[in-house]
């Protein structure tokens, strides 16, 4: 029986890579969730007050049926608009900060790695974003510099 050889495990220890940008981020993804709630809220507001003048034109009584429900249900609305925020707040911002891991992750480890050549100068290294990381094209050309300041060791494979 054989076993598979295990898979790298393509994740980061860390939540704030980098707290500056992430933090920018997570705020526009917030702030998109409350434009959701404004935006739905006047939406909402125009078409009961159209419904209400409406309604108070027919001449029916405060206690009928109708106007009774127009009101009940106009709670229903308010809770369910605010609910639909809540979920695109949280849908928003979990997106923001999956996608700052890919832009700060690859910066994070490409100065990480950098420092460390620095600070040893025996040190020969080469930089290797995760699947799915943005700047690939940046790992590339620095790998590409390292190789030609004999940096990196020829026998390495390069990404």
């Amino acid at each position: 029986m054989s076993q598979e050889p295990a898979k790298e495990v393509n994740r980061r220890g860390q939540i704030w890579i980098s707290p500056r940008v992430q933090s920018y981020m997570l705020i526009h993804g917030i702030i998109f969730g409350a434009y959701f709630l404004i935006i739905f809220g006047i939406a909402e507001f125009f078409f009961f007050e159209k419904f209400k003048t409406g309604l108070e034109a027919s001449g029916l009584p405060a206690n009928h049926e109708l106007v009774r429900y127009f009101y009940d249900y106009q709670w229903v609305k308010v809770l369910f608009i605010v609910g639909c925020s809540m979920v695109v707040l949280l849908v928003s911002t979990l997106q923001m900060l999956y996608v700052s891991h890919r832009i700060c992750g690859p910066i994070y480890k490409m100065t990480k790695i950098m420092d460390e050549m620095a600070s040893k100068p025996d040190k020969q290294g080469e930089i290797r974003f995760r699947e799915r990381d943005f700047f690939e094209e940046l790992a590339d050309a620095a790998n590409r510099l390292f190789s030609k300041y004999k940096l990196v060791p020829k026998d390495e494979p390069k990404s």
